[in-house]
């Protein structure tokens, strides 16, 4: 089923588009729609200030894949049947345009890992990605986002604070906590 849904997200990333799975039941079937389907929802402001706004306009796209569940049958290989091939708007300039492409695969998120070792901010991380794949359509923020990701993971659950206690107790420090 991944593999079906990745064929019809790069795909669309080929095209100017952008799909997510909408509906699923593992093992049977899948429904992918394109990114901007659903309904608008106006701006609004949070409780803490920011004004937000979906990017949704009813996009009627709509991809079905499939697998026979019979016992009988004997090839169980994915289908895919497009049952609304249209779009309703027009194609987007980049795949830099949708957040489902700025995406980073595990081997940027190791590569990250070893540069945040080298104590480099996150524009220097993302030039260092970008310069060798430059198929790399991630931003600033995915890259902050996942350098705090893997900070959140070293904390093992812990508050900062927690955590430094717990190394200077390891390491046979003298403290004293006020």
């Amino acid at each position: 089923m991944d593999t079906l849904v990745q064929f019809c997200q790069m795909w669309a990333k080929n095209h100017g588009y952008a799909v997510f799975k909408s509906n699923l039941v593992p093992g049977k079937n899948v429904y992918t729609q394109c990114d901007q389907s659903g309904h608008y929802h106006g701006s609004g402001v949070k409780k803490d200030g920011r004004t937000t706004s979906t990017t949704n306009i009813g996009c009627p796209f709509v991809i079905y894949g499939s697998v026979p569940t019979s016992k009988k049958v004997v090839d169980k290989t994915w289908t895919f049947q497009i049952q609304n091939g249209k779009h309703n708007h027009e194609a987007s300039p980049g795949p830099r345009s949708h957040a489902a492409h700025q995406q980073l695969i595990p081997e940027q998120i190791e590569k990250i890992q070893k540069l945040l070792k080298s104590n480099l901010k996150a524009a220097q991380i993302l030039l260092q990605l970008q310069t060798s794949n430059n198929k790399t359509y991630a931003t600033n923020k995915t890259v902050t986002n996942a350098l705090q990701k893997i900070c959140r993971e070293d904390l093992d659950g812990q508050k900062p604070a927690e955590a430094l206690m717990s190394i200077l107790q390891e390491s046979n420090w003298t403290w004293d906590v006020k």
